[in-house]
């Protein structure tokens, strides 16, 4: 499923920069999708985590 999502996030990088020519280099936007799927793999693996520890503290 991070696959999904991680291939998803490098290829709407790759096509905003086809529509809107952000970076005239393709490697440049490829190496942003990849690094931005990275990030929000890390942010959405760790978010149950995170809302766990904070019900854990409301209660206490």
């Amino acid at each position: 499923m991070w696959h999904l999502f991680q291939s998803l996030v490098i290829f709407a990088v790759i096509a905003s920069n086809i529509a809107y020519h952000w970076t005239p280099n393709g490697y440049l936007a490829s190496a942003i999708g990849v690094g931005l799927a990275w990030v929000l793999t890390q942010i959405v693996n760790e978010l149950p985590h995170t809302l766990d520890g904070l019900r854990r503290r409301r209660r206490s």
